[in-house]
């Protein structure tokens, strides 16, 4: 990297971009594909899929998020432990 003062801002503001138009696309294909008033507030993402017919993506997205959130929990139960660890050290 030769100049990282002028990459490193360029970089982030156009990860937040492509993150802005990937949700900002998904929410209004989602809201093309069924009105606002049908949607499940608790999963709206695969229930939208399954009221337009595709169960196949529905359930890639139900098995998706839920390895995200398993994914997740594991990463809480290493940090705190570890964390509590560090914490015993100094206090001791």
């Amino acid at each position: 990297m030769k100049n990282p003062q002028k990459a490193i801002p360029v970089s982030i503001i156009s990860s937040l971009l492509a993150c802005c138009g990937a949700y900002c696309s998904v929410s209004i294909i989602i809201t093309l594909m069924v009105p606002y008033y049908d949607m499940d507030h608790d999963a709206p993402l695969p229930i939208a899929f399954k009221q337009v017919g595709y169960t196949v993506a529905q359930w890639i997205i139900s098995v998706g998020k839920s390895m995200a959130d398993g994914s997740l929990c594991w990463f809480n139960f290493y940090y705190f432990f570890w964390l509590n660890q560090n914490l015993l050290l100094l206090i001791s």
